[in-house]
């Protein structure tokens, strides 16, 4: 498994636009990959699941990858969660 923290740099956190390029590129992968924050976890290709977390901005969560191409996998969705969209 491949676990990446990456802090949310949007100013408006975890918002409908970057949680849908998450989803997005988490659903290019075979891997499962996974958000966790504060004890809540939700599947990176969830687009709702991933705003139900309330993930603000500095906030830092930790992603989780599991499958073939994990590692991948792991590294392309922290890049877009730390992106300012």
């Amino acid at each position: 498994m491949k676990s990446v923290t990456q802090r949310i740099a949007d100013p408006l956190g975890l918002h409908a636009r970057l949680a849908s390029k998450i989803s997005k590129t988490a659903s290019d992968y075979q891997s499962s990959v996974r958000i966790v924050f504060g004890g809540n976890r939700a599947q990176a290709d969830d687009l709702l699941g991933l705003m139900a977390l309330d993930v603000r901005e500095d906030d830092l969560v930790r992603i989780e990858a599991e499958g073939p191409d994990e590692e991948a996998a792991g590294d392309a969705v922290a890049r877009v969660a730390g992106m300012t969209v």
